[in-house]
């Protein structure tokens, strides 16, 4: 059964993405395995439901998961990102301020949330923006989507200076 799952793992986060696919694996997974692990399964349907659209299937499945197990970080920003998605910030931030506690030394959560305070407009705060995408330089200064939002942030606060030297840096790394 486990390769089941692996399909539908491969059909939610390869360039193969397919729902339906993965979906339909996830299914197989299950039915060949009721008793395997169904954390991962209702993630993989989530992540199956959220890749067809289906917002509101995708929420009932990756809130099965989480409160099957609320300590995995994937989860919480795949969470987020759906919650993005439809627009819902508040449920977008609690989602990604919790993976960013469960691991405030990896790039991918300090990175989310730099983001986040910089284009979500209810919550823009250049501050915490700031904040978040200076810790993502610091541990990782070739960061090429680091690089591209704080200096977009620098030059839209004024900073033009700090903005050329982060796009320079930018165009030197990534010149495409």
């Amino acid at each position: 059964a486990w390769f089941f799952f692996m399909l539908g793992n491969i059909y939610t986060s390869t360039k193969l993405r397919d729902g339906h696919k993965a979906e339909y694996f996830f299914k197989k997974s299950k039915q060949y395995a009721p008793e395997g692990n169904e954390y991962s399964i209702q993630y993989g349907f989530g992540m199956a439901a959220q890749d067809k659209g289906d917002y509101k299937k995708a929420e009932e499945h990756n809130l099965k998961a989480y409160a099957m197990d609320s300590s995995k970080m994937a989860l919480s920003s795949y969470i987020s990102k759906m919650y993005l998605s439809t627009g819902e910030y508040d449920k977008a931030l609690r989602f990604l301020q919790h993976a960013y506690q469960i691991d405030s030394m990896n790039n991918f959560s300090s990175l989310n949330l730099g983001y986040f305070y910089y284009n979500a407009e209810k919550y823009a705060d250049a501050h915490k923006a700031t904040f978040y995408l200076e810790r993502v330089l610091r541990t990782n200064p070739y960061d090429t989507l680091a690089l591209e939002y704080f200096g977009t942030l620098c030059f839209e606060s004024g900073k033009i200076d700090k903005a050329k030297e982060l796009f320079t840096k930018l165009k030197t790394i990534a010149p495409k």
